[in-house]
C-alpha cells in the first residue's frame, strides 16, 4: 500500500494531467520493485536450506503472484469492477495463457532437473539424457498445444496440415529417417555410452552426446565432431572404455648387434617395476621378428582404465632412459635398393 500513499503525497505538487497515468503506473512500479526485493530476500534467507531450483520456483511464485495482486489493486483504484472483469471469458483465457507461459514451462524445466538428480544413481548418463529429452519435448509439445488452443486455433485443421506436410518432408528427408532408425538400433545395442573413449572411422574422442540423428564426439584437442548415426551403423567402432582394464602395446626396434636377451630382460624389469602396470594379466615381452635392418620386440602391459595415460608416459620415458644407459641405440634403416637404369 506504500505505492498508493506515495501517490497521495505526489498529488500536492504534480500537475493534474499527469495524475491519471501516475495513479496506475506509480503504485505498480513501486510494488514491482518491492516484490523483486522480496524475492531476492527469500533466496538469500533460504539459500542454506533449499536447492537453487526450489528457491527459483518460490521466487517466481512470489513475484508473479504479487504482480497479479498489484494489477488487481490498480484496477480497483481506478474504480473498475474486478469481479466483472474476472468473469469475462477474455480474462480467463489471458490468465490460462499466463499460467502456461510463466508456470507451466518453469515447472517443466524443474521436473527435468529433478529427474536428472533422482535417476543419477539408477540410470546411465546416456539413459538419463534420453529420458530428460523425452520428458522435455513431450511436455513442451503438450504445453504448445494448450497454448495454441487458447488462441483459438483449430487443432484438427492444424494436425491435418501437419500430417500432409509430414508426408512431404518424409520423402524429402529419407536420410534423416535412416539416421533415426540407426540411432534407435545404437541406443538398444549400446556399443558405447556417454563418456566413453571411442574411435569411429578416422575420428577419435570422448562421446559427448547420443541423439536420434547423430553422435557427437569431443576430440582430444577439444573440438566437437558430429557423426550421423547411419554412418556409425555402417562402420567399425572401437570402444576403448568398455572394460575396466586396458593393454598398452609398444613395438620397439633395436639394431642387429644389440644383446636381444638382455633387452628383453630389461623390458620385463621395467614393466615389473612400474606402479601402474598390473601383475595380472602379466606383462608380455616377446622377441617378435627379424626385420630388414632391426630386431623387433613387442611389449604388452596391462593397466586400469583410468591409469592408461600415466602408464604410457612413465613406461615410455623409462624405456628410453634404460636403453640409453645400456648403449642400445635405434637401428639405422637399410638403404633402398637402387634399380639399374
Amino acid at each position: 500500500m506504500f505505492g498508493f500513499a506515495f501517490f497521495d503525497w505526489l498529488k500536492t505538487f504534480v500537475p493534474q494531467p499527469l495524475l491519471a497515468p501516475l495513479s496506475i503506473v506509480g503504485p505498480l512500479v513501486v510494488g514491482f520493485v518491492a516484490l523483486y526485493a522480496l524475492s531476492l530476500l527469500i533466496r538469500r534467507i533460504g539459500k542454506p536450506y533449499l536447492s537453487e531450483q526450489i528457491l527459483g520456483l518460490i521466487g517466481k511464485v512470489v513475484l508473479y503472484g504479487g504482480a497479479l495482486a498489484l494489477i488487481a489493486l490498480a484496477i480497483h483504484a481506478r474504480g473498475l469492477d474486478i469481479k466483472a472483469i474476472v468473469a469475462t471469458g477474455e480474462f480467463k483465457a489471458a490468465l490460462r495463457i499466463l499460467l502456461i507461459l510463466f508456470v507451466g514451462f518453469p515447472l517443466l524445466r524443474y521436473l527435468c532437473a529433478y529427474l536428472q538428480r533422482a535417476t543419477q544413481s539408477r540410470l546411465s548418463d546416456q539413459a538419463r539424457m534420453i529420458l530428460n529429452k523425452a520428458v522435455f519435448y513431450s511436455g513442451s509439445a503438450i504445453l504448445a498445444v494448450m497454448l495454441l488452443s487458447e488462441f483459438g486455433l483449430n487443432l484438427t485443421v492444424l494436425m491435418t496440415t501437419a500430417g500432409i506436410a509430414g508426408v512431404a518432408i518424409a520423402f524429402a528427408s529419407q536420410s534423416s529417417f535412416a539416421n533415426i532408425i540407426s540411432g534407435l538400433f545404437l541406443i538398444s545395442e549400446k556399443p558405447f555410452a556417454v563418456g566413453d573413449e571411442v574411435e569411429i572411422g578416422a575420428n577419435k574422442g570422448i562421446v559427448h552426446s547420443i541423439d536420434l540423428l547423430s553422435v557427437k564426439l569431443r576430440t582430444f584437442d577439444n573440438r566437437l565432431v558430429r557423426i550421423p548415426n547411419e554412418s556409425i551403423f555402417k562402420t567399425n567402432v572401437i570402444n576403448s572404455s568398455r572394460f575396466p582394464i586396458r593393454r598398452l602395446d609398444i613395438n620397439l626396434s633395436v639394431p642387429y648387434h644389440a644383446p636381444i636377451n638382455r633387452v628383453v630382460d630389461l623390458l620385463k624389469e621395467i614393466a615389473d617395476q612400474n606402479p601402474y602396470c598390473l601383475d595380472e594379466p602379466a606383462p608380455a615381452v616377446v622377441f617378435d621378428k627379424i626385420g630388414e635392418s632391426s630386431l623387433d620386440v613387442f611389449v604388452g602391459v596391462w593397466c586400469a582404465q583410468e591409469d592408461y595415460m600415466n602408464l604410457k608416459l612413465s613406461i615410455m620415458s623409462e624405456i628410453k632412459r634404460r636403453l640409453d644407459a645400456e648403449g642400445v641405440r635405434p637401428p639405422i634403416p637399410a638403404p633402398a635398393a637402387q634399380t639399374p637404369s
